[in-house]
């Protein structure tokens, strides 16, 4: 399944902010790319749940990037930094000029199409957070592209490969 527009999501209920019924919350986001996070994000006090299902939900696509065998893979560090940076920037145009370009993309996973279409909810979030916070979340999304784009951190034989590509995957 190719991604296409987001006319035929389920909108969400504006948790994340705006009120605005036409946009896809937070919530709907996590609920279509990890069960788990859907789980246990809205169980912490406000406003830490929305701020760490935003920058979760960057990470997944930072990792969706990494995974996806139709992005080449001398192109996926410059996609993830992309990603990365217009997040970081105030920029509304500018993220969703990014989210255009996985428009024809096969997501390695279907439920991450809402979150592919949607990255200007995630920028709405993280953007609303003091600049202190943004900039962690900058530094280890970064670290996370670092590490996955290392061609070395794919080649995994021992224990201690694995422990080391987990810590890029999965933080």
């Amino acid at each position: 399944m190719r991604i296409q527009h987001a006319g035929d999501l389920t909108w969400g209920d504006g948790k994340n902010g705006k009120g605005n019924p036409e946009q896809v919350s937070l919530q709907t986001l996590l609920e279509s790319s990890s069960r788990t996070f859907a789980f246990v994000l809205p169980k912490l006090p406000s406003p830490l749940d929305d701020l760490l299902a935003a920058a979760y939900l960057q990470a997944r696509v930072v990792d969706e990037i990494e995974d996806n065998r139709e992005i080449h893979w001398e192109h996926k560090r410059n996609r993830m930094n992309e990603v990365i940076g217009a997040m970081r920037s105030n920029d509304a145009e500018l993220v969703k000029s990014i989210q255009r370009t996985f428009v024809g993309i096969e997501p390695t996973k279907p439920g991450y199409i809402p979150l592919l279409n949607n990255l200007d909810v995630v920028h709405e979030e993280l953007r609303i957070h003091p600049k202190k916070i943004r900039d962690i979340i900058e530094r280890y999304s970064l670290e996370m592209a670092d590490g996955l784009s290392d061609p070395k951190i794919q080649r995994i034989r021992t224990l201690e490969d694995h422990h080391r590509y987990c810590h890029y995957a999965a933080g």
